[in-house]
């Protein structure tokens, strides 16, 4: 069994990036019920390719300093793309950009998608946004990489876990005060 490695995710430097994040708090209402529906210990991920911030898809998909995404009770894993090229992390920054760059509302958390993923007809959701661990995998395939399409942050958890010789887990957060 490996050894869990506890990090501070500000610690984190340019050569270190990108990580995929995995996310769970555990006094969210929306989060915990992502949790429960999805059998799953998270229930967000996201990118994190600049250090100290998150490319994170909430209401919009924005970046948001590590230190103010931190709450009570949130927990982080965090994934590394074993020997990503230059060309890869050029072209995940590169989606990223233009998806940061794109107006509100092309931006928007894709809440019709929620239901598709609840009910388990993942092929409902609007053509106009995207939910988080949309984001992450359509990066992932972007960059060559056979991941799930309409992944759930479990099901990104267990394709890496999966998949050792493509991802490394390199470390954990938790933060209960």
């Amino acid at each position: 069994m490996a050894v869990k490695k506890f990090v501070n995710p500000e610690d984190f430097i340019m050569t270190d990036l990108p990580l995929i994040v995995l996310q769970a708090q555990d006094t969210d209402t929306i989060g915990w019920l992502i949790r429960w529906r999805t059998n799953s210990q998270y229930n967000h991920s996201m990118f994190m390719r600049t250090p100290k911030y998150f490319a994170s898809q909430g209401l919009t998909f924005k970046e948001i300093r590590v230190k103010d995404y931190i709450k009570k009770n949130m927990r982080f894993k965090f994934w590394q793309v074993k020997n990503i090229t230059p060309v890869q992390r050029c072209m995940i920054n590169k989606l990223i950009d233009e998806r940061l760059n794109k107006p509100w509302w092309a931006r928007r958390y894709d809440f019709l998608g929620i239901i598709g993923q609840a009910t388990g007809l993942r092929w409902i959701q609007s053509p106009f946004g995207m939910y988080c661990s949309e984001q992450v995998s359509e990066a992932l395939i972007w960059i060559g990489l056979d991941v799930p399409k309409k992944a759930s942050p479990e099901d990104l958890n267990n394709y890496f876990k999966k998949n050792p010789d493509i991802f490394e887990c390199v470390g954990y957060s938790i933060f209960e005060d």
